[in-house]
């Protein structure tokens, strides 16, 4: 399907003292993540980040011989390491390395101040290495960091702890916990409109979700933590995307008979005109069909169906992702009532135009520099008919296509 999006994404990736967006973590070659199932042990058994001498510099065996509280001790996945940041305003450098080889790998991120978790401040941080690995954090206290470190699609849970601190390691994720782990599609998704979350169970009191949703050419992207309580993720934020807001924007998991129930009061939050994230999810994809040009209304009998696909042939699916519905009404053309309208879909409207009349169809669809026209009637096999005269003034150049 061939779907122009004009995307409206909002990361919020949540930075060492608020949220941004977190993508893309170094390629695994042998960090091995928290395994909870034996196919997670053999299948991440060997992967680690790699590792990228070109910005490293060693570092002397003796740094861990006493207490240094500028620096904290913790892992990813199993790999232990060691890591300390600088602030600078908004701006957070900082530098980790893995215990193993104590070589460091610099940092540099900063802490996001536009939609803020309530009572909580994040770090997103961004590896100086080929693979540009992603670390985002949560500081549940000043001396604690829970997250992840991230690069594509594969995620390891993180956390920090500074040296000297009284902090117990934080506990893995435990079997209700997982229940919230996969890739979930939104019960009402179609074609035209979905919505997708994508989580991962960190801890036993910490996820990373990712909600994007669409409608039409607008969408939405929102990813964040949710800190779980009693069997339930929430996430509370400080509501600084909408001053006119006074109350705060909250975003609550559960799972419910194996499907996932988002509850919030803001569903559309950081999206797109008309674009909400939904509340009901199933784990894994749903088959969606591309409607026809029946089912859209572009054409009410199944003859003019395989008249219209006959027609415009291979430009077919282009027409239908931008014809969500049509706006048709009566209109008068050679002393013949015909149906004359446009399509509609959120964010593109008038992307076609269509005529129906009894015997002939006329369709015509906007390309990048120029109109596909398409008819069957030889009278208007290289002319525009008057209904569709002044829509067709938004190219300069009309390619004509008759077939009888």
């Amino acid at each position: 399907m061939k779907r122009v999006i004009i995307t409206m994404i909002i990361i919020l990736v949540l930075a060492g003292c608020s949220t941004q967006n977190v993508q893309n973590q170094p390629e695994a070659n042998t960090i091995t993540p928290v395994l909870t199932t034996e196919k997670q042990e053999q299948a991440t058994a060997t992967h680690e980040p790699t590792i990228q001498p070109a910005t490293q510099t060693p570092m002397p065996d003796t740094k861990q011989s006493t207490v240094d509280k500028n620096w904290f001790a913790g892992a990813i996945g199993n790999s232990k390491i060691h890591a300390k940041f600088e602030f600078s305003g908004n701006k957070v450098f900082g530098v980790y390395y893995y215990d193993k080889y104590k070589t460091n790998i610099t940092l540099e991120g900063y802490i996001e101040d536009f939609a803020e978790i309530k009572e909580y401040q994040t770090i997103s941080l961004t590896e100086d290495t080929d693979n540009k690995g992603k670390i985002a954090g949560i500081f549940r206290t000043n001396d604690y960091i829970q997250g992840y470190w991230k690069s594509g699609d594969v995620i390891y849970p993180m956390y920090l702890i500074r040296e000297g601190s009284d902090i117990t390691p934080p506990i893995q994720p435990g079997a209700e916990i997982m229940k919230f782990d996969g890739h979930w599609t939104g019960e009402g998704s179609g074609y035209f409109a979905s919505s997708r979350a994508d989580i991962k169970a960190l801890f036993h009191d910490l996820i990373y979700y990712k909600l994007e949703a669409f409608n039409g050419t607008h969408s939405g992207f929102l990813e964040s933590f949710g800190i779980v309580n009693n069997g339930t993720a929430k996430t509370v934020f400080k509501d600084t995307a909408y001053p006119e807001k006074k109350d705060n924007v909250f975003f609550e998991f559960k799972i419910e008979n194996d499907s996932l129930k988002l509850n919030s009061n803001m569903y559309d939050y950081v999206c797109g005109m008309g674009v909400v994230f939904f509340s009901d999810y199933v784990l894994g994809e749903i088959d969606v069909v591309m409607p026809t040009a029946l089912d859209v209304g572009i054409v009410k009998t199944e003859e003019q169906h395989e008249l219209f696909k006959k027609l415009v042939s291979d430009k077919y699916n282009e027409f239908i992702s931008y014809t969500s519905y049509v706006d048709y009404s009566e209109v008068i053309m050679d002393g013949e009532k015909v149906k004359a309208g446009n399509s509609l879909l959120r964010g593109a409207y008038g992307y076609c135009s269509y005529i129906i009349s009894s015997k002939h169809i006329y369709a015509a669809i906007i390309g990048d520099e120029e109109i596909y026209y398409y008819t069957n009637d030889k009278k208007y096999a290289n002319k525009i008919p008057e209904p569709m005269a002044e829509w067709s003034k938004k190219r300069d150049k009309i390619i004509y296509n008759y077939k009888e």
